[in-house]
């Protein structure tokens, strides 16, 4: 839009279940796709699982 910003948040879930429009997409935008909190610290856990292991063998 005339070399402007603009960002917005759209819940993935809420579209596929009908409940939310699908956003307009145009040439030249770009998506950025975040994690939801519950899955970030899921990820933090898998990643930091080795350093766990290592503790339990210095015991």
């Amino acid at each position: 839009m005339g070399g402007q910003r603009m960002g917005g948040r759209f819940d993935l879930r809420e579209i596929r279940a009908g409940k939310a429009p699908d956003p307009q997409i145009l040439a030249g935008d770009t998506i950025v796709v975040g994690l939801s909190e519950g899955r970030s610290v899921y990820r933090d856990i898998l990643q930091s699982a080795p350093l766990f292991n290592l503790f339990y063998l210095l015991k």
